[in-house]
């Protein structure tokens, strides 16, 4: 099978941001996804309220909190990077809602 023009395009601009992202930011965002990948089962954010998104959020800044300042933290430990990627993405899916409400708010106003 082969790629149209306009894919391969979307790959080597792709390519060429990934590969001018800082090593921390690919690294971070690789994190996020294979989250957001084991977390499939769960539906996707693209339905929920943004109060809902706002209280997951805080919930998980919670739980990064409490690991954080744990006396038994390691900095070697997983777990903050889970919690800090929960934090990440929670913060993208705000993002995500936000821009999709002003995009559909946008087409109403147009019609």
């Amino acid at each position: 099978m082969t790629k149209d023009f306009s894919e391969e395009i979307k790959e080597t601009i792709a390519l060429s941001f990934y590969n001018h992202c800082r090593p921390e930011v690919r690294s971070f965002a690789i994190e996020m996804e294979k989250t957001l990948q084991r977390n499939d089962h769960k539906g996707g954010w693209q339905n929920e309220s943004l109060e809902w998104l706002m209280i997951k959020l805080m919930e998980e800044v919670g739980e990064l909190a409490v690991l954080i300042h744990s006396s038994s933290i390691h900095l070697s430990d997983k777990a903050v990077t889970g919690e800090a990627t929960d934090v990440a993405n929670l913060a993208m899916m705000i993002s995500d809602r936000a821009q999709n409400i002003l995009a559909d708010e946008d087409n109403k106003k147009g019609e």
